[in-house]
């Protein structure tokens, strides 16, 4: 049995390769392909090329794991995949691990995890912070991760006046991590779509009210 992974590996399961195989999918190519504006047009293309492949790749599969229903969705939606093909197993976190600590809250927080890319909808929550702060003057948004679009982004806080609201954090280690969920009051994340959304899981875990 051979288990691959859906997104830049499985998708290149272009042959058949004598063994059944477990195609595990996170989100789809055509979920990414759909949620990019006009002005991603060679994205766009591209992710266009690797939902053609990636719907080979399901083709090819004995069975698909799929992480959520959205995903199970879009891969009977958008390839055409029998559902009785596809078996939604929900991810999840160690409790162990994202737990409640006893660490002060910084008032008036909120906590971003992710990659700085646009599906994430980091854009569209810096305008919610301009509206927030307007009601709650000591409003913090702290910002972790790294990605493409940080320069862009810092350049954002900076048109919006949010240089003393806004704190980007960088990439942060897991131990660090389950700090910064138990520091905050809220977490939020403001994705355009999701295939599960892990951070949501560890941050409830970690008994911090969610935003999503």
């Amino acid at each position: 049995l051979l288990q691959v992974y859906g997104g830049p590996g499985g998708v290149l399961l272009l042959r058949d390769v004598g063994l059944p195989v477990v195609y595990v999918a996170n989100h789809t190519y055509a979920q990414q392909r759909q949620y990019l504006g006009s002005e991603n047009l060679g994205r766009k293309k591209a992710y266009g090329a690797l939902a053609a492949m990636e719907k080979r790749a399901c083709e090819r599969a004995a069975h698909i794991v799929a992480i959520s229903t959205t995903t199970r969705d879009s891969l009977v939606r958008d390839y055409g995949v029998e559902e009785d093909r596809v078996t939604v197993i929900p991810v999840g976190v160690d409790v162990g691990r994202f737990r409640p600590l006893e660490v002060g809250k910084i008032a008036n927080s909120m906590l971003f995890v992710g990659r700085l890319c646009e599906r994430k909808g980091i854009f569209q929550l810096l305008e919610a912070c301009v509206l927030i702060r307007g009601r709650m003057p000591g409003f913090r948004l702290f910002i972790a991760g790294e990605g493409e679009l940080r320069a862009a982004l810092q350049a954002r806080v900076r048109d919006l006046g949010l240089l003393d609201s806004v704190t980007f954090l960088g990439k942060v280690g897991e131990e660090e991590l389950v700090e910064w969920y138990n520091r905050v009051e809220v977490f939020c994340l403001p994705s355009l779509f999701e295939g599960f959304g892990i951070v949501c899981l560890e941050a409830m875990a970690c008994g911090t009210p969610l935003l999503a």
